[in-house]
């Protein structure tokens, strides 16, 4: 599923910046580096409540979120949005 979307700009710039932030090389080929990631991602587990809050903290607007070692991936109309780190603190 997570192959066949569309990867936006803000998305490949916060996988850079936090790429850097935890210490990381940032790769030569960024955005092949991250769909490899995606590759192995599967859908995160999640409480109503979190599920709720993040809809109401996104003005609305629904996701999925799906993770793989300690990256959570966002994705919303058929594209990923963002991508975080599971821990806060490194985001």
């Amino acid at each position: 599923m997570l192959e066949q979307i569309d990867i936006t700009k803000h998305a490949l710039e916060r996988y850079e910046e936090r790429l850097k932030r935890i210490g990381n090389d940032v790769p030569a080929k960024l955005t092949d580096s991250l769909i490899e990631l995606m590759s192995h991602a599967e859908p995160e587990k999640m409480d109503e409540v979190t599920r709720v809050t993040r809809i109401i903290n996104n003005n609305c607007n629904p996701a999925d979120y799906y993770v793989y070692e300690g990256w959570r991936f966002v994705v919303a109309n058929a594209a990923l949005v963002t991508v975080e780190r599971v821990n806060k603190d490194e985001n």
